[in-house]
């Protein structure tokens, strides 16, 4: 049996450089490798792209008992 899974719809990398506030948080960057990290934009040398961290839905943890 496969778990349910909620996935983000229109989810889209953003190639520009983050708001200087989120600088410093943690995000999903994109190499020029195509492979997709978690980190930090500080000197993103050979990251193209970035994606904020999906936020927790903690009522749907509850319900799932996760």
């Amino acid at each position: 049996m496969k778990p349910e899974v909620n996935v983000e719809q229109g989810m889209y990398w953003h190639y520009d450089v983050p708001p200087h506030h989120m600088q410093g948080s943690k995000m999903m960057l994109l190499t020029t490798g195509k492979i997709a990290i978690l980190g930090t934009w500080r000197n993103c040398i050979g990251v193209i792209a970035w994606y904020p961290l999906p936020d927790r839905n903690k009522n749907e943890e509850q319900k799932r008992g996760i």
